[in-house]
């Protein structure tokens, strides 16, 4: 027999992290790009060379208990059913690996707010405002509570002179007849009533939800997720009603706080300024 010599040749360089997908020609391993991560998962990006696009999936932790991976799960299958230009796509899930692909969105809105404080761009933070109470009117019309309601849950995707907001990141979503949330579990997310603390997570209703949009809307026009000074009277006013600390006393539902702000609170900008 011929004697043979054998070569063994490994890479120089190897994926720090990297997704395989099957494919009808075999199995293929993308380079992915962390891009954010909480409590239950972290974002990746990756570039699909098949459709020359960027998209970006959601892998769930590796500690997860059984009820949290519940959870993710419910998260996938709640964003697959609601269909709105105006909340995140998200297209198949894998059990096994424990991920989910979605579509790839270029920035938060905490990192647009970051670049375009106070009035700057003030007709596009109005559109993008119209846009996120679409959103969660039609999240409410399904009797769904997103009850995590922040500036890096709200994502805006770029077109060529067209920013379009779309409600990211329902892991903590309250459906009807849901058992997930237990009486003691702490209140999350950052916009939250504090009061939350008292009544239970699990009690979570529509006026913690108005609560935190209302501070969502203070926050895209002054960059502060804390109570600040008004100079504007009138967006004074709709700030306190729509976080009265006498829940009863709040706007009742999303329909009823979008038509104040763009009644009152947009006339007075010119004015008073924030």
């Amino acid at each position: 027999i011929q004697r043979v010599k054998v070569q063994e040749l490994n890479p120089i360089f190897t994926l720090k992290t990297g997704l395989k997908v099957e494919r009808p020609t075999g199995i293929l391993t993308f380079p992915t790009e962390e891009i954010g991560a909480g409590s239950y998962a972290t974002v990746y990006k990756f570039t699909d060379p098949l459709y020359n696009k960027e998209f970006a999936y959601k892998k769930a932790h590796t500690t997860l208990d059984a009820d949290e991976k519940e959870r993710f799960y419910r998260e996938f299958e709640v964003m697959k059913d609601l269909k709105s230009p105006f909340i995140l796509d998200v297209y198949t899930l894998d059990k096994a690996q424990n991920y989910y692909f979605m579509e790839y969105v270029d920035e938060t809105l905490e990192e647009y707010i970051e670049r375009h404080t106070g009035l700057e761009n003030v007709n596009e933070k109005l559109k993008l405002i119209r846009q996120i109470c679409l959103a969660f009117k039609f999240i409410h019309s399904k009797s769904l509570l997103h009850r995590d309601i922040s500036p890096k849950n709200i994502l805006i995707k770029h077109f060529d002179n067209t920013r379009i907001a779309k409600v990211a990141d329902f892991g903590l979503v309250k459906t009807p007849g849901s058992t997930l949330t237990r009486f003691p579990t702490e209140p999350k997310g950052s916009l939250n009533d504090p009061s939350l603390r008292l009544v239970g997570f699990k009690n979570y209703s529509m006026c913690h939800e108005i609560y935190a949009f209302t501070r969502l809307i203070y926050y895209i026009f002054t960059g502060k997720t804390d109570d600040g000074v008004f100079n504007n009277p009138v967006f004074q006013e709709f700030f306190k009603k729509g976080t009265n600390f006498e829940t009863n006393e709040r706007y009742l539902n999303v329909n009823e706080l979008e038509t104040a702000f763009f009644n009152n609170v947009v006339p007075s900008l010119k004015e008073f300024g924030i």
